[in-house]
């Protein structure tokens, strides 16, 4: 599970360490931060882990609204 955090940089920097011990996935989940996010950044500092949302509840969202936030 990925650390709570509102720093992309941290969040990626925290999924490269889980890369690097071998782990093979992590995942993320909707409590303060937007959980689409978080796993954006870990894609884009990782190269082989595998990204799953925890709890992500993406029915209670319009979609428009979710891309539109997921793209700030």
């Amino acid at each position: 599970m990925l650390p709570p955090s509102r720093s992309a940089a941290r969040t990626g920097q925290a999924a490269q360490e889980a890369e690097t011990a071998g782990l093979e996935g992590v995942f993320s989940f909707e409590l303060a931060t937007n959980p689409w996010a978080s796993l954006g950044a870990v894609a884009a500092t990782t190269s082989s882990i595998r990204l799953a949302s925890g709890i992500a509840l993406a029915l209670a969202r319009q979609s428009a609204t979710v891309a539109v936030n997921d793209r700030k």
